[in-house]
């Protein structure tokens, strides 16, 4: 059963308190992409890829929950309020917005935005 935006916020929210990559999973598409309009050496370009990033910063002590959710018909914007380890915590940000647009109830594309003006409107809403 294909779920709604507001299905997958919940979901979300319930990945990132538990970091439940396992979940996280099957909210995936398999071709899903992470990154910005071009692609550098951190774009993520499906399932395993954003799995093994995730994975990565958990590995490096850093730990986010979704603050904030809205939703559209086909998209998720969340605020992550994320606690940075050590050194990195002074230079990275405390929060970002990430825009989870979806297909057949599935997240196809993560974008990260540093303010809730900017994700709003790249989400359309």
């Amino acid at each position: 059963m294909s779920m709604n935006a507001s299905q997958v916020a919940a979901q979300l929210k319930t990945v990132f308190a538990g970091d439940d990559l396992d979940l996280m999973a099957t909210l995936l598409a398999p071709d899903v992409r992470w990154g910005d309009d071009e692609d550098t050496d951190t774009t993520c370009h499906d399932r395993a890829a954003v799995l093994d990033f995730y994975r990565a910063l958990h590995a490096r002590g850093v730990t986010a929950r979704v603050a904030e959710t809205v939703t559209g018909p086909d998209v998720v914007v969340a605020r992550l309020d994320i606690d940075w380890p050590g050194p990195e915590a002074d230079e990275r940000p405390r929060n970002e917005y990430q825009v989870f647009s979806l297909t057949g109830g599935l997240v196809t594309d993560i974008r990260g935005y540093p303010d809730r003006a900017a994700a709003l409107a790249a989400a359309g809403l």
